[in-house]
Order: structure tokens, then C-alpha cells, then sequence
């Protein structure tokens, strides 16, 4: 039963972590230049696909320096993650800076964006988030300050649409 409840508890925790931050991404590929939309997509792959988070003691906030510095206080919210029993294994079963084991990073979307990644092999960096709001929060700091969009766009889920500050029109694209 409690096998049961664990992996209730990780397919919700994965659809509300992905949906956090891929809907900032989403929003923020509206409007976006090329280059941008590549260190979107890099964002993507390293929160919606293969993101961790911190695990925190009900009631308490846990910051990195109280962590216990292993990556057994960390948890997998990305897709790919989850899908995968050897990456999840050897992204949350080690410590960190162990000889052959993986690089984690807070999560940074800034520097997420232009870290490399491989698609055939594990993950050598992982970036962790403190929670999935932080996430989201960071996500969405990101895409304010440094997306040159000429519009800024918020989902409004009380209607299902894309809200946007001033008129947008589809022109022919330039180059």
C-alpha cells in the first residue's frame, strides 16, 4: 500500500511541477526570437524533462546549506526523470560530487539556458529548484527580464485563453 501511495504522490507531484514551469515556458515562447526559444528549450529540458527539487519537512523551509548535502534530499519532478528507473536511480540514489555521479546546480534558469545537454546518455548536471513555486518563480523572473518580447502574455485558467498587454498582430517575419 505505501509502495501505492508513493507513486500517487510522484505522478501528481510530476503533472504540477511540468505544468508549473511549462506553462511559463510556453508563455514565454509567444513573441520570442529564435535564439530565444533555444534557451527556452533548454530551460525546458532541464525542469519539465529532468528537474529536481528539494525535499522539504512538512511545516519547514529547507535551504540548500541545511540540506544534507546528499541527493537523497532531493526529488525528481521531470518527466524524463520519472520515466526512467536507472536516470532516476542515478540522479537521486548518489551523493553529490561523487566520483562518476552527477553535477547539481540550483536552479537558475539563466545559466539552464545555455547549459548543454546530452539526449542519448544520463544527465551530468541537474539543476534543483528549492520548490516548485521557486520554479515557476524563477521561470517567470527570467522570461521578464531577459525575453525581448514586444507583449507580455499571462494563461488566465478561470477562461482558458492567453491574456496579453496590448494588441499583437501575425506580420510576416523579418530576415
Amino acid at each position: 500500500m505505501r509502495r501505492f501511495l508513493q507513486i500517487q504522490i510522484l505522478r501528481i507531484f510530476r503533472t504540477v511541477g511540468s505544468i508549473l514551469t511549462r506553462e511559463e515556458i510556453g508563455l514565454a515562447s509567444l513573441g520570442a526570437s529564435d535564439e530565444e526559444v533555444k534557451k527556452l528549450a533548454a530551460c525546458y529540458w532541464h525542469s519539465v524533462e529532468f528537474g529536481l527539487c528539494r525535499q522539504h519537512a512538512a511545516g519547514t523551509e529547507l535551504s540548500q546549506e541545511q540540506g544534507n548535502g546528499t541527493a537523497s534530499s532531493i526529488k525528481a519532478y521531470g518527466a524524463g526523470l520519472l520515466s526512467s528507473f536507472g536516470e532516476l536511480e542515478y540522479a537521486c540514489g548518489g551523493e553529490e560530487g561523487k566520483e562518476g555521479g552527477p553535477t547539481f546546480l540550483p536552479w537558475d534558469p539563466e545559466v539552464a539556458a545555455v547549459q548543454s545537454y546530452p539526449i542519448t546518455t544520463y544527465q551530468p548536471v541537474y539543476f534543483v529548484a528549492e520548490s516548485l513555486l521557486d520554479a515557476k518563480e524563477k521561470m517567470r523572473k527570467y522570461c521578464e527580464k531577459k525575453m525581448s518580447r514586444p507583449f507580455y502574455a499571462r494563461y488566465m485558467p478561470e477562461v482558458q485563453s492567453i491574456w496579453v498587454d496590448r494588441a499583437v498582430r501575425v506580420g510576416k517575419k523579418v530576415g
